[in-house]
């Protein structure tokens, strides 16, 4: 029953972007602007949005560094614990017996 529920939801999906991709063509088709000028909007359009899309990947691939760091570090400070509590555990063992 879940499966068929999925599989309608994606259907469904796959339905909007189908028609939103036919209304977008229909919509350049009918525009009231000139070709040239409907392809020049369209190229200021795709550069802009490959601008934004380049930011946002910059800003993405400079914040992950300093998460694996973070990341790293706190393995490092749980490596070391574990370290630490082994050692406190040989220490007991060796004074108990």
């Amino acid at each position: 029953m879940a499966q068929r529920v999925e599989a309608e939801g994606a259907s469904s999906f796959v339905w909007l972007l189908t028609g939103a991709a036919i209304g977008a063509v229909l919509g350049i088709l009918y525009a009231p602007s000139s070709g040239v000028e409907t392809r020049e909007s369209l190229v200021d359009s795709a550069r802009g949005f490959g601008d934004k899309s380049k930011g946002l990947m910059g800003r993405i691939s400079d914040r992950i560094p300093a998460r694996v760091k973070a990341a790293a570090g706190f393995g490092a400070v749980k490596e070391g614990g574990r370290e630490a509590l082994r050692e406190a555990k040989h220490g007991l063992e060796d004074r108990m017996g």
